[in-house]
């Protein structure tokens, strides 16, 4: 996909929802967010996950929230044992 056709899709994705139009932007912030993640260790030194607001719903836990994994089950486990929240990219309890 070239640049111009990405920034196209990109200005499309909040106003399309046609068949077409739907996989076009899926592809399009999957790609941003693997930039963001990806440039974000570099300048860090570690992995910093993604933007919550960049998944898609398909990534794996690890993905979104990187090194702040393990003290985020932590934290699930201690403060939402029966996973009261458990939408979106959710977080596993880890009892210790």
């Amino acid at each position: 996909m070239t640049l111009e056709r990405s920034v196209l899709t990109w200005l499309g994705c909040g106003r399309s929802t046609t068949d077409e139009g739907v996989p076009a932007c899926r592809e399009f912030v999957d790609k941003v967010a693997e930039y963001v993640r990806k440039r974000s260790a570099e300048l860090s030194g570690r992995d910093l996950g993604l933007f919550l607001s960049m998944a898609q719903g398909g990534e794996r836990p690890e993905d979104v929230w990187g090194e702040n994994l393990p003290r985020l089950r932590r934290v699930k486990a201690k403060y939402d044992p029966n996973k009261v929240f458990s939408k979106g990219v959710t977080v596993e309890p880890l009892f210790e």
